[in-house]
């Protein structure tokens, strides 16, 4: 795919010049890019060996892979207004969600707002999107949470909630990892390798496993006793310490003595069973907390439309949660009694009733340290870190390219993957844990008029002053409040439209791919239901290429030089003796064996179609493969070829191929297939081959009393041993690279009955092609006999071809 688009944009910058005196530069939206000429490599091996080489590519590609190089030379004030107000409103979402995610990933508070830190900046120098919110999202987190669920017991020298922070920023640098080394490698086409329905599906079971997930919080029902806030220190600083109150389902994360990690229709029965101990006041905080977040959607929804109000959709609801629930739970003094724990001055327990808190957040720049990287834990994590890159790129991609098509400029999913990779890489260094893009604060993002990556920065600047300065300020905050958050948030991700759509369609294998993985994710734990759906995928992509619609048999619109498939165009007709195949795919491992087991089919029921009607038709003697579609052959496909036409040869069966790119016939010669086939046997056109190959039958059929060698290329020996009764110029291998001309030449000078200059040494051959040419009824030459002539170049697609060739037909 890339040489066709590179092709086409060498084609149209060749001809957006021409007619173009006064050398003005002409504007397609295909145009040239200069880099993506450089896009398939790094650096190549002769840059990394030349030091000036070197010198000049790096002037190249480090802005390919730094935009921010090409588009801050051209940024103006309009930008910086609207990013300045995208920023600030994508911040007052992104401090109350941080905290939130954080604790639904099983991790103190103010790793949230660290995740949501230094990935924006290394984005907004990397990254190609320019509305692309990156950060923690409920999907990653939950993910998280659900691998950091196996880690309950930690050394003997570390405390719990240390250990997890350190699991989770080792996770980081692998997600890191892969994702860097997936964009150098090229590996950016993983972003379309999840079907949209099988993604879909498992998006709606992540959504209902955090909504259910939430319920413990939302109720206010407390599993092993009274609940603890630690301020122990975090990540080896004490400017980084904070405080964590474990409730609802965080226990069963946080807490040591939890072997079992219950599944969410676990979690729902639980929850459901233990209404009776439920807080009365955080059920009701909760519910207004949920009533208020949807209303305020709706509520916007209808300034914007009714009263016409465009400016509504900047309010933030979120932030004005977050504000409304701390200083309810302050003035009427909701939240629970707090009493420092005898063995820990820095753990506070929890009694009595009343609304658990966040408590002490205290934030600070985080401490710089390189995340543990022990084998066993990197051997345990490896897994997951792909299984994170692939549905975090996904989810990316799905978003980032339809912003750059709304925005009119391109997204690069290979560099996309080296910026999420950087950025992960050195979060996990200042306290990120895995992160990718935030779909609702994107959308956000994206109406609060981002213009540039520069907004990414400023959101970074803004949070970064929230842990330095203002994590105090959310003491008061009910956990209820963040879970009703993640709620709301979750049952976004829930797309009833997606099944109903697949319903209305009939299409039921999507819906049994969409249910496969919503059952299997929602049932297992969330990596089996990434892994099912993965391997689902993998499995179609497989299964499709390997049996796929690889061929097209084309067959001769009458009175045309036209070919046409046959299953389309019922009105083509066979040709006789011959096997017209185009091939529609790439040939590769996967499916050559299969088009191999197709050409035999097809021949075994020309074979038995020429039985069952006894018309006599003539045998299968040519076939002529159309490899047009083809822009690169692997080693596979190219051996299986090789025996596919040693063994035709063998049984006098002609192979021939039409339309073949210079990158496919240099892979024959390299193969040493070029000259089994043998140049002559290499043509420009279906029907250059077909006039070739139909009256070498036509030859066959009228002489078989006689010794002819015609039947196969001789690719080993000299053709001037051939004697005089044979063909002089039919077999013949041109001794350059006019043996195409030279086929035409035997066609042209046949074409004319009265040509007494032929070349052809045998009367008698010229004799029987002059009876067939004359004659309809004999089956071959059919185009010959319409009065057309190799050298009647019409467009042979176009309706006045037609109605001229028919009309030299009724003549």
């Amino acid at each position: 795919m890339g040489d066709h688009l590179k092709n086409t944009r060498e084609w149209i910058r060749h001809s957006s010049n021409k007619d173009d005196g006064n050398n003005a530069e002409k504007t397609h939206f295909f145009g040239h890019h200069e880099e993506e000429d450089h896009e398939h490599m790094l650096f190549t091996k002769e840059e990394l060996t030349n030091p000036k080489e070197l010198a000049k590519a790096m002037k190249v590609k480090i802005p390919l892979y730094v935009p921010i190089f090409n588009w801050i030379k051209s940024y103006s004030k309009e930008d910086l207004i609207g990013d300045i107000l995208s920023s600030i409103t994508v911040a007052t979402m992104l401090v109350p969600q941080g905290l939130a995610y954080a604790v639904l990933a099983g991790l103190p508070a103010i790793y949230g707002l660290y995740s949501g830190w230094l990935p924006l900046v290394i984005y907004s120098f990397m990254g190609g999107c320019k509305q692309l919110a990156v950060g923690p999202e409920a999907l990653l987190s939950v993910l998280l949470g659900s691998i950091l669920g196996g880690y309950t017991t930690p050394p003997e020298d570390m405390s719990l909630n240390d250990y997890l922070v350190s699991i989770a920023l080792t996770l980081a640098l692998l997600v890191g990892i892969v994702s860097f080394l997936f964009g150098i490698c090229q590996f950016g086409f993983l972003g379309g390798i999840l079907s949209r329905w099988v993604l879909s599906g498992f998006i709606n079971a992540v959504a209902l496993i955090i909504a259910i997930s939430q319920l413990d919080s939302l109720l206010g029902v407390r599993t092993g006793g009274g609940h603890t806030s630690d301020n122990s220190t975090h990540h080896g600083s004490t400017s980084t310490s904070t405080s964590t109150s474990i409730s609802g389902s965080m226990s069963e994360v946080l807490t040591a003595e939890t072997t079992h990690h219950p599944g969410p229709y676990e979690k729902f029965w639980t929850a459901i069973t233990n209404l009776q101990d439920s807080d009365k006041t955080t059920v009701i905080l909760s519910a207004g907390c949920i009533v208020f977040l949807v209303g305020m959607r709706f509520f916007k929804q209808l300034l914007v439309r009714k009263m016409g109000w465009k400016n509504a959709k900047y309010i933030p609801e979120i932030l004005l949660t977050v504000i409304l629930t701390c200083l309810i739970t302050a003035i009427f003094g909701l939240d629970r009694e707090c009493v420092t724990s005898e063995h820990d001055e820095n753990k506070c327990i929890e009694q009595g009733s009343g609304v658990s808190v966040l408590r002490y957040v205290k934030g600070g720049f985080p401490s710089v340290g390189f995340p543990s990287f022990q084998a066993n834990t990197i051997q345990e994590l490896l897994p997951q870190a792909f299984l994170i890159v692939i549905v975090g790129f996904v989810e990316a991609t799905a978003v980032s390219k339809g912003l750059a098509t709304k925005h009119n400029y391109q997204i690069n999913s290979n560099r996309e993957l080296v910026a999420f990779g950087v950025a992960n890489i050195l979060g996990s260094i200042f306290g990120s844990y895995p992160v990718f893009s935030s779909i609702p604060r994107t959308s956000i993002q994206d109406m609060a008029g981002s213009r540039t990556c520069l907004s990414g920065f400023i959101t970074s600047c803004l949070l970064l002053i929230t842990c330095l300065f203002l994590t105090r300020l959310f003491y008061y905050l009910p956990y209820c409040a963040m879970a009703s958050i993640i709620f709301v948030a979750a049952f976004g991700l829930i797309e009833v439209h997606e099944a109903m759509f697949l319903w209305k369609t009939r299409s039921w294998g999507d819906l049994i791919q969409f249910s496969i993985a919503l059952l299997a994710t929602f049932i297992f734990e969330v990596e089996v239901g990434i892994l099912i759906s993965v391997g689902m995928c993998i499995f179609l992509v497989l299964k499709h290429s390997s049996s796929p619609h690889v061929y097209s048999v084309l067959g001769r619109v009458p009175g045309t030089n036209r070919f046409k498939d046959v299953a389309k165009f019922p009105e083509a007709e066979p040709i006789e003796g011959i096997l017209l195949v185009r091939i529609d795919e790439v040939l590769y491992f996967a499916n050559i064996g299969q088009f191999k087991q197709l050409l035999s089919e097809i021949e075994r029921m020309m074979d038995r179609s020429t039985n069952v009607t006894g018309s006599g038709s003539t045998p299968l003697q040519s076939i002529i493969i159309n490899v047009v579609n083809i822009p690169v052959m692997d080693a596979s496909a190219l051996l299986t070829i090789e025996e596919m036409v040693t063994a035709y040869h063998k049984r006098n069966v002609k192979v021939a191929f039409v339309q073949m790119s210079e990158k496919i016939k240099e892979s024959f010669k390299q193969s040493g297939l070029y000259d089994i086939v043998t140049p002559q046997y290499i043509f420009d056109s279906n029907y250059e081959a077909v006039s070739f190959l139909e009256q070498s039958i036509n030859y066959s059929n009228n002489n078989d009393s006689r010794q002819v060698n015609l039947n196969m290329p001789q690719s080993d020996q000299s053709y001037d041993d051939l004697n005089n009764n044979e063909v002089g110029g039919f077999d013949q291998p041109s001794s350059s690279s006019s043996s195409r001309f030279n086929n035409q030449n035997f066609l042209n000078k046949n074409n004319d009955n009265n040509n007494n200059d032929s070349n052809i040494n045998d009367d008698d051959y010229q004799n029987s092609y002059n009876n067939n040419n004359n004659n309809n009824n004999n089956g071959g030459g059919a185009i010959l006999s319409d009065g057309l002539k190799l050298e009647d170049y019409s467009e042979p697609e176009s309706d006045e071809f037609i109605q001229s060739s028919n009309q030299k037909s009724k003549k």
